[in-house]
């Protein structure tokens, strides 16, 4: 039977998969706030169950290994439920200058957070989303965040199904290998993030 896992792949099933390059998300966002000269950087990640969660938090640490900083990572235990975690990392001594949200319900929430500490974004924090939902619109200022085009996304993965079962039909007795088609995410610069103050 064809099966096709859309957006969070199941890792452990011998199945196709098409979705976002999640790893590349984390990266583009951790060289953005870098280009904009943000040393002191922070993630809010997504759960480690979650392949989308996981990959955008490895993404993001690598791409600041590789330009020799470091970042605080905390993980929130589902995709809208950060409320609990962001003030630990908003309130810590050396807090970051800008943050990284594994989507934008947990970037809506670092700007809760933020306004009851009293911190402007962008000027005393930057903040990057992913996802391009209808909230980074309404948020003031606009969130700066990642289009994953999940219609492209839907579209990959219906024309694959439709693949697989005419194959099915002419080479059933051939091996099927999983296939993985990753869609490249577009960063959408917004208000939301601004260079560093210097002090």
């Amino acid at each position: 039977i064809p099966l096709i896992s859309v957006d969070r792949e199941l890792e452990h099933a011998h199945a196709d998969f098409v979705g976002t390059d999640d790893e590349r998300i984390g990266e583009m966002a951790a060289e953005e706030l870098i280009r904009l000269g943000h040393t002191r950087l922070g993630q809010i990640a997504g759960p480690d169950a979650v392949t989308t969660g996981r990959r955008r938090r490895r993404g993001f640490e690598r791409a600041v290994e590789k330009a020799g900083l470091s970042c605080r990572t905390i993980i929130s235990p589902k995709f809208d439920e950060g409320l609990e975690v962001i003030p630990d990392l908003l309130a810590s001594p050396d807090r970051p200058t800008a943050v990284f949200a594994a989507n934008d319900v947990l970037a809506s929430q670092t700007y809760q957070v933020a306004l009851q500490m009293n911190l402007h974004i962008p000027g005393d924090l930057s903040v990057i989303g992913c996802s391009n939902l209808s909230i980074s619109r309404l948020l003031s200022p606009e969130l700066s965040t990642f289009e994953h085009f999940p219609g492209k996304i839907g579209t990959e993965a219906a024309k694959l199904l439709l693949d697989r079962l005419d194959k099915k039909h002419n080479d059933s007795d051939l091996p099927v290998v999983p296939r993985r088609t990753l869609i490249m995410p577009e960063y959408i610069a917004r208000g939301s993030t601004a260079a560093p103050h210097r002090t």
